[in-house]
């Protein structure tokens, strides 16, 4: 992580000393307006921090496993938190199942602003500075709670390979 770290702030210095204003790179991330359908997610809400999404999503997959519930997507994160607060967030832990069972509930279809991540983690402070700004400057309000699908899994990818899509549901 602190490889990445260093890499990363030596990139925003060769930036900043070719002139080039140091968010220039927000431009390049691509944003999409879509229609999502609804999702029927097992999910586990609380206020915790970042180092508890991993446990979560492991119980998650091991009541998946015990029910014999069909995963029917990718594990994802809800944030219903209003402001980010590193030490603790109201975040909904999910992953979609074909199974309505005690504990699921659904994630209604909705008109959102999308962006994909392909690298670490970290780097989603970007897209979702980016995300807000496009929201604004084409005349969207958020309306709920934004949120993460993880298409890759971080056991198994480096970080620069990760695929992350964020979207954040909108309204005019």
């Amino acid at each position: 992580a602190y490889q990445h770290t260093l890499q990363r702030m030596q990139q925003d210095i060769d930036i900043i000393e070719r002139g080039i204003p140091i968010m220039a790179y927000l431009d390049q991330i691509e944003v999409q307006l879509v229609e999502t359908k609804p999702m029927n997610l097992l999910s586990i809400r609380k206020v915790i921090t970042p180092e508890e999404y991993t446990p979560i999503i492991n119980s998650l997959m091991d009541r998946i496993g015990r029910e014999g519930l069909t995963p029917a997507g990718a594990p994802m994160t809800l944030y219903h938190s209003q402001e980010y607060n590193p030490t603790a967030n109201d975040t909904e832990i999910a992953i979609p199942v074909k199974e309505v069972v005690t504990g699921t509930r659904t994630l209604p279809g909705q008109l959102c602003a999308k962006s994909t991540l392909t690298g670490p983690y970290p780097e989603l402070r970007g897209v979702y500075a980016r995300l807000q700004s496009w929201i604004e400057e084409n005349g969207y309000t958020v309306c709920d709670a934004a949120y993460e699908i993880y298409v890759g899994d971080p056991r198994l990818e480096e970080p620069e390979a990760l695929v992350t899509e964020v979207y954040v549901p909108v309204k005019k």
